[in-house]
């Protein structure tokens, strides 16, 4: 899908994934992404697949896979200062994840 992008570097398919590789994932991906995104999304297939997206400027999305539950994600979302609500709307059950307003990213 355009606009969705993995690290090059990835040891691990998402499927089997340690929980350890999967925090790792999410935070590099959130290092990389906090200063630019709007919000995050955490979702997944209800099978033990997850996905942390990043909405961008100009409706442009980056997402990572990770082998855990939306609920988990939204967890280490809220671990880094992030209010999650959900779900989005219409027919998804993604939660959304936002920083406090005149909070800052940490660095």
């Amino acid at each position: 899908m355009p606009g969705l992008t993995t690290p090059q570097t990835e040891r691990f398919n998402a499927h089997d994934m340690p929980p350890s590789e999967c925090y790792d994932r999410m935070d590099q991906f959130l290092n990389a992404h906090q200063n630019e995104a709007t919000s995050f999304t955490a979702d997944d297939d209800n099978q033990n697949m997850g996905l942390l997206c990043a909405q961008l400027p100009n409706n442009q999305i980056r997402a990572t896979a990770v082998s855990l539950s939306k609920h988990q994600i939204a967890n280490f979302l809220m671990s880094h200062g992030f209010v999650c609500e959900g779900p989005v709307g219409g027919e998804s059950t993604a939660l959304r994840c936002v920083r406090p307003q005149g909070s800052q990213a940490q660095q």
